[in-house]
């Protein structure tokens, strides 16, 4: 075991001569500790199956350091946690390849903001990659280096980061976004799939997807993902017949789920209906069943042998184009080449846990 400031990890690989890509997270004063370790937990496993599966030559070995804003190597976390870093960001020498910046609960001094943007601008063009989560995200924003690339805010701060930065294109629904070297997102677990989007960018999908079943992640999200789930969204409502009718909804894919329909389980007019379950859920009707048709369609192709035409029929679309279509546009892959990438990634899977009880 080697103790270094910030994290304690394992040393697992041999090899010396190998590509190093230099991570460096940037730490905030008031930094949330579970978006640095998301990532950090994310990296350090890519690198424990690359020894093992003998691919690291292909993509590089994350090397992984955190570094304070402030002059000082001590930073005061969330909930009073101390980090002490191994540098301050201004003494880092080495080319960056990754720089990931974590949100925070505490605003910079104005000198400290002032120095660190100077820094971000003077050296952007030389860092491959630049990640900022939650609150950080207006830290880019300042920089300039936003303008004219969509980004990513926590659903929480939406409405003060577009009174800040009125012509940034944001979004405060989507997990993360990319745009050029540029990577924007929400902020705490989505910190995960950030770190698993890089991974498959360095070392492609599987490995990625091996990560994922590593850290028990119970699905590999797309950027274009909703920040909350429907199931959560669920759980939001306050009202008991709204709650009720969606696990109605969840139970009955199949059935006739139009407005007027479920409007007259709840005693409602259908304009009445479709009014409160926004104001309750977020989000339409349509939009809801849409969403829970989608994941349990994903379920279906991921453990079943159904044909694309059963599954449709059983997650309630009313053709199998139209589940196709939803597929196409909301995660960029048909429903037959989703499940064909599930079957690779099982297949890797295999391998990989064999290799890991032989080391063992």
């Amino acid at each position: 075991m080697v103790n270094r400031p910030g994290l304690i990890v394992t040393i697992l690989f041999k090899s010396k001569n190998m590509k190093k890509l230099n991570t460096v997270l940037l730490a905030l004063p008031g930094k949330f500790l579970l978006d640095s370790s998301a990532v950090v937990e994310a990296l350090e496993s890519a690198n424990r199956l690359l020894e093992i599966s003998q691919q690291q030559e292909q993509g590089g070995r994350y090397e992984i350091s955190f570094a304070a804003c402030t002059r000082e190597a001590q930073v005061s976390c969330y909930a009073g946690i101390q980090m002490v870093c191994e540098s301050s960001l201004y003494q880092i020498k080495d080319q960056i390849d990754t720089l990931y910046i974590t949100g925070s609960t505490t605003e910079l001094d104005d000198v400290t903001h002032k120095i660190m943007l100077d820094w971000l601008k003077a050296n952007q063009k030389k860092i491959r990659r630049i990640c900022a989560t939650g609150g950080a995200v207006e830290i880019l924003a300042d920089t300039g280096l936003l303008l004219n690339s969509p980004c990513v805010t926590h659903w929480s701060m939406e409405q003060d980061f577009k009174n800040k930065f009125p012509t940034l294109e944001t979004s405060s629904t989507q997990l993360f976004s990319r745009k050029a070297n540029i990577l924007t997102g929400a902020g705490m677990s989505a910190a995960i799939d950030i770190a698993l989007s890089l991974i498959e960018e360095d070392h492609g999908r599987t490995i990625a997807m091996e990560v994922a079943r590593h850290l028990v992640v119970y699905q590999r999200r797309p950027g274009t993902d909703l920040q909350m789930s429907n199931m959560l969204e669920q759980q939001l409502s306050g009202k008991k017949q709204i709650v009720a009718l969606q696990a109605w909804i969840k139970a009955n894919l199949k059935a006739n789920l139009k407005v007027a329909v479920l409007a007259d389980r709840v005693a409602m007019s259908p304009r009445n209906f479709a009014r409160v379950f926004l104001e309750e859920t977020g989000q339409p009707p349509g939009r809801f069943i849409e969403n829970l048709r989608l994941e349990s369609s994903k379920r279906y192709l991921q453990e079943t042998d159904l044909s694309i035409e059963q599954i449709a029929y059983e997650c309630g679309f009313s053709h199998p184009d139209t589940m196709r279509k939803l597929y196409v546009r909301t995660m960029l892959i048909s429903p037959l080449n989703y499940r064909k990438m599930q079957a690779q990634d099982n297949q890797f899977s295999t391998a990989i846990q064999g290799k890991q009880s032989v080391a063992i």
